[in-house]
């Protein structure tokens, strides 16, 4: 008998651990990773004039980390949070080994892209323009990670687009129910792409210092 409840009682601890462990994502989750980046690319130490795209880069690996590192069910995805996380974090890992192999990020790659330096339109090109212009943005005071990407969807396609290239398309098998949920444009539209600012924030004072120190004014990546 005793054996039997010993039994019971785990059974349900392990129950419960398992309903708790796949709980549905939440906002708040994905709040918190908007801070976590915030924190990351309002800091001037991570900013680089010499090679701007790796702060676009490393800017959707921390995406992705903390994402990877969420405790929810990352396949759920609910009417009130309706994105498929899972999903979200497949694409970008697919996209990181891109720029790493076009060398657009801090790391080397040990299987780099050949480039036809001479076409401006090569995809090397779209990327490294793209990048740049994603890492400008979040070199500014106010940048919100949320329109960081919702800058980047139309700058490849458009790039793509002035230099006749096909579209990337999603691989319908592996489309959730119902079809795939722009993650960046349901935070916006959820009312979730907030700004996070703290004026006694002492970062502010060190953009402004490392502005000055490399000759910029205050409105250079505005």
């Amino acid at each position: 008998m005793i054996k039997l409840l010993v039994a019971v009682v785990a059974a349900v601890i392990c129950s419960a651990s398992v309903d708790a462990a796949l709980r549905a994502c939440t906002w708040e989750d994905l709040d918190y990773c908007e801070e976590v980046l915030t924190n990351y690319t309002r800091d001037p130490c991570h900013w680089n004039l010499e090679k701007k795209s790796v702060l676009y880069c490393d800017f959707v690996k921390l995406r992705l980390k903390c994402l990877k590192s969420l405790n929810c069910d990352k396949m759920r995805s609910t009417e009130e949070m309706p994105i498929n996380i899972n999903f979200w974090i497949n694409i970008m890992e697919s996209r990181v080994p891109v720029m790493v192999d076009y060398n657009l990020c801090s790391e080397k790659s040990t299987n780099p892209t050949v480039v036809n330096y001479e076409d401006k339109c090569d995809e090397y090109y779209i990327n490294k323009r793209c990048t740049e212009a994603i890492s400008e943005y979040l070199m500014s005071r106010f940048s919100l990670p949320c329109v960081a990407m919702l800058k980047a969807n139309p700058c490849f396609s458009g790039e793509r687009a002035r230099c006749g290239l096909p579209q990337p398309t999603l691989d319908a098998n592996v489309l959730v129910p119902g079809g795939f949920v722009n993650p960046n444009i349901a935070i916006a539209e959820s009312g979730h792409c907030k700004l996070i600012f703290d004026q006694s924030d002492p970062l502010f004072e060190r953009q402004e210092s490392w502005r000055k120190a490399h000759h910029l004014d205050y409105f250079a990546f505005f």
